[in-house]
Formats: structure tokens, sequence, C-alpha cells
């Protein structure tokens, strides 16, 4: 089922049956965000988007993260195919004005660029907060600007 015109469910993870908050939090990252990067750079990939608790442990997700969908709370891992990691990045953070929670641009452990992570929040006000960091559980995240 599309949540919105270029996303369906299966590729935010919230295909079957889902808790409609779930549900609710996947459709406003693909308004909110993932459409605005689709009509700027073209098909957007999606590496993760909702995890299951379990999911997340495996993962080696944070106990806290956005892509566990709790209350307003939704993320995304992705690139865009029009672009590279790093524009992308540079694009959200300082030329965007998307109402992000808060952006990673993550580095494998060879020090390249593997995806940004976008987080929303729908029920708070924007922080609009940028780092760059690892994949994974990292425990290491530098601040950038935003705009």
């Amino acid at each position: 089922m599309q949540l919105t015109e270029h996303f369906a469910d299966r590729e935010l993870g919230v295909a079957g049956e889902i808790d409609p908050r779930i549900y609710a939090n996947a459709v406003f990252l693909c308004k909110e965000v993932l459409e605005p990067i689709h009509a700027k750079f073209g098909a957007v990939r999606i590496h993760d988007g909702y995890r299951d608790p379990g999911h997340n442990a495996r993962v080696g997700g944070k106990t806290a993260s956005f892509h566990l969908f709790v209350g307003g709370d939704a993320a995304a891992d992705v690139d865009a195919q029009g672009t590279t990691i790093q524009i992308l990045f540079d694009w959200l953070r300082l030329e965007s004005d998307l109402p992000f929670d808060k952006v990673i641009l993550e580095k494998n452990a060879a020090e390249v660029p593997a995806c940004v992570h976008i987080q929303i929040d729908r029920l708070n006000k924007p922080r609009r907060q940028a780092f760059i960091g690892h994949t994974g559980n990292s425990l290491r995240y530098d601040q950038v600007e935003v705009r």
C-alpha cells in the first residue's frame, strides 16, 4: 500500500498489521521529508525504516531510537539516486528548511558515507540538529552547522 506518491509501506517496514500510530508516523515522515528529497534528487532508497524492538536490538540500535516509531517519532536511513550522500546531507542541513528533528551523516568503518539518518517527530517542534557519526550503535557524533 502506498503511504505517499513515491513511498510504499513495505519500504518503511510498516506493511501488514501495524499499530495505526506507527503507520501515521511513517506517512508523516514520507510527506514532510522523503517526498521533498525525492522532488529535489529523484528516487530515494530507504536502507532502514521502522524497527520492532527485537530488530532494533539485533542491529545495535539505541534503546530510544526514532526507528522504533514511538510516540510521534519516525526515522529512516536513506540515500538518493541523483546525488551523493554528502550532498544530500549538506542540502538537508544547510538549504532544505525541512522539519527534521535530526539528520546524521553515517559513515562506515572505512570512513565512507553510508547513508543519511533522518528523524522526525510529528508531535513536537523540529530541533533541526545535524551530526556526523558512524553506523550502528556509535558512541561519538560530532555536531555540525544547520541553517
